[in-house]
C-alpha cells in the first residue's frame, strides 16, 4: 500500500450492540478485556456499571447500550466483551455485546450528514463493510462527559 493510500485508511473496531452494528477508530482502544468481577459505584449514573482492576489500577466501566439510551436486552456472561478505551491519561471500560473483529477501511467511505454533525451526537457517519450499515461512533463525545464523571465520583474531586 503506497504512503498516500495508508493516509486516508482507517483502522477500526467493529463489534455488535443490541442488535446494531458499531465501530470506534482502533487510536482509542487499547484492549479487549473479558468480564470481570466489577464493583458497583453508589449514586452514579445509571448506564456506569462500576469499576473494575485492570493490572492494579481501578478502571470505571460503562454499559455502551445504555450510555446510548438502547434497551438492554441481553443479560451479562463471562463471554460479554468489554473495551478497554484511553483518551488521554483515562481509561474506561465499555460493556459490549460481541466483537466482529478488526477492519481497514477507506477513510473517504465514512459517510456523514448534518444529523450526525449535531455537537451531542455520538455518531460520526456511517460506513458500509460487508454490505452493512455500521455506524462509527465518536468516542470523544461518549467518553468526554463520563470520564469528567467517574473522575469526580472516584476521587471526590
Amino acid at each position: 500500500m503506497e504512503r498516500h493510500e495508508m493516509d486516508k485508511s482507517l483502522y477500526i473496531l467493529h463489534f455488535m450492540l443490541q442488535g446494531i452494528q458499531l465501530c470506534l477508530n482502533l487510536n482509542v482502544v487499547k484492549k479487549i478485556v473479558p468480564l470481570v468481577f466489577i464493583e458497583k459505584i453508589p449514586k452514579s449514573q445509571n448506564y456506569v456499571v462500576g469499576v473494575m482492576n485492570v493490572s492494579g489500577k481501578s478502571v470505571p466501566v460503562i454499559d455502551l447500550a445504555s450510555r446510548l439510551d438502547l434497551n438492554r436486552k441481553n443479560i451479562y456472561s463471562l463471554d460479554t466483551p468489554i473495551i478497554l478505551c484511553q483518551q488521554g491519561i483515562y481509561e474506561t471500560g465499555m460493556v459490549v455485546d460481541k466483537i466482529m473483529g478488526i477492519e481497514l477501511i477507506d477513510h473517504d467511505l465514512l459517510q456523514t450528514n448534518h444529523n450526525f454533525l449535531d455537537k451531542h451526537s455520538p455518531v460520526l457517519g456511517v460506513i458500509h463493510i460487508n454490505k452493512d450499515l455500521v455506524l462509527m461512533l465518536d468516542a470523544s463525545k461518549i467518553l468526554d462527559d463520563h470520564i469528567a464523571i467517574n473522575n469526580k465520583t472516584i476521587t471526590g474531586t
